[in-house]
């Protein structure tokens, strides 16, 4: 995307300021600022497009549901106090040499 920036936002409004916010971003579009805009998820929840050309934005969409609602196990990454993950036979840590 050369000359061109992609942003990826999350946005909490007031339900009822919903179409406000679609109005902001059809005038943006209109005035040549925005190239375009899709929405992934709507309250956690993948949003489904339907035009074949944004199936990657759909399985982006199911993917960042996922971690939205922690479906997704990727917190003992992050925490170092998470117990060892083990062989139950021999004790031994995975990722160690043996």
């Amino acid at each position: 995307m050369n000359g061109s920036s992609t942003i990826i936002l999350r946005i909490d409004i007031p339900s009822d300021q919903r179409d406000n916010l679609l109005d902001l971003f059809e005038h943006g579009f209109n005035r040549g600022i925005v190239d375009g805009y899709y929405f992934l998820t709507e309250n956690q929840v993948p949003v489904k497009h339907n035009e074949p050309h944004l199936q990657y934005e759909n399985r982006l969409g199911i993917a960042i549901a996922a971690l939205q609602n922690e479906d997704v196990l990727i917190r003992s990454l992050a925490d170092s106090n998470a117990p060892a993950d083990t062989d139950p036979e021999t004790g031994i840590e995975y990722g160690d040499l043996t």
